[in-house]
């Protein structure tokens, strides 16, 4: 099949009188139309279809009517009564893929396509060191509270921590609470990163008074990660204890709402196809049917939904 990206036609005016006879206050493909006008043109998806051969139809008509299915929760049974499917690609990984890893070319992507967000919120699992300073190089302020990682000290919260020694990055040393420094300072790898191995070795460990809170081993060792990537941890590990902090992080609160949105809403827990490529196609739709969903309610006013409330926490609540 061939496609000729001919201009989307107006909607024919009987059509809109029945469309407003029936739906007198309208309803979400009608706003969709009232208010961002032509969504999709047959010109976008030219490269999809070969030179020759018969006229295909409409991809624009296929796009809609697999998008609005989604948002209306129609089988493919049930949507075939109104109109054919559209044959869509989209970028996806398999369920072992490791979501984090994803960060970058997600960034990649929103730049590429000229909506580089200048603030990316993220929860712990991302917040990696390399992601954070990768991200900042790209222009994007990597957001999300990083876990603390380290000994018992920073388990428990109590002896010293990685953040109580001073670093010297540029003199190759560590700095205790108690004014002793580092004697080897290592550059090494650790599971494939680059990281830097710091230890007092005969620099008065054993005979030090706060040693029992400090380390169980005869010398405290310290493992860094590069500069950059150092700072920038610490730097996030200050600003996360903030009110500001928090308060900005809050807005991250509505993805949860998002995903809830999806399974409840267009049963995204399920997939509706077998096959990586239908997969694709399915996420694509899902996706673009919440926004329909969620410009639907903005236009016509609808409230937020309450926070749900579980069943354990209804039970203190009585209590």
């Amino acid at each position: 099949m061939s496609m000729r990206p001919l201009p989307s036609p107006p909607v024919p005016v009987a059509t809109a009188a029945l469309a407003r006879a029936v739906f007198p206050v309208g309803c979400l493909a009608m706003r969709l139309r009232d208010e961002l006008g032509v969504v999709f043109t047959n010109a976008d998806f030219t490269g999809a279809y070969p030179r020759q051969g018969g006229p295909a139809l409409s991809p624009v008509t296929l796009a809609l009517v697999s998008v609005l299915q989604y948002a209306e929760r129609l089988t493919d049974r049930q949507a075939v009564h109104a109109a054919p499917h559209l044959i869509m690609h989209v970028v996806t990984t398999t369920a072992p893929t490791d979501d984090a890893a994803q960060t970058l070319r997600v960034e990649h992507d929103l730049i590429s396509a000229g909506r580089g967000p200048a603030e990316h919120l993220v929860d712990a699992g991302y917040m990696g060191a390399e992601l954070i300073v990768e991200a900042a190089h790209l222009g994007i302020d990597l957001v999300g509270p990083v876990p603390i990682v380290g000994g018992r000290q920073e388990r428990e919260g109590r002896g010293y921590g990685l953040g109580d020694f001073t670093i010297d990055f540029d003199a190759h040393t560590a700095t205790c609470p108690q004014g002793k420094t580092s004697t080897r300072w290592i550059d090494t790898i650790i599971d494939g990163h680059p990281r830097i191995h710091v230890d007092f070795y005969n620099a008065g460990c054993p005979a030090c008074p706060a040693k029992p809170d400090c380390t169980k081993a005869r010398y405290r060792g310290l493992t860094l990660h590069p500069r950059e990537q150092h700072e920038a941890l610490q730097q996030r590990r200050r600003e996360q204890d903030t009110d500001t902090w928090r308060k900005r992080y809050a807005t991250r609160a509505g993805v949860e709402g998002t995903i809830a949105q999806a399974v409840h809403a267009c049963d995204a827990r399920r997939s509706r196809y077998k096959g990586l490529p239908k997969v694709r196609l399915e996420h694509i739709l899902l996706a673009t049917a919440i926004n329909l969903i969620r410009l639907d309610a903005w236009w016509t006013g609808t409230p937020l939904g309450p926070t749900r409330t579980s069943h354990y926490a209804r039970l203190e609540l009585a209590a």
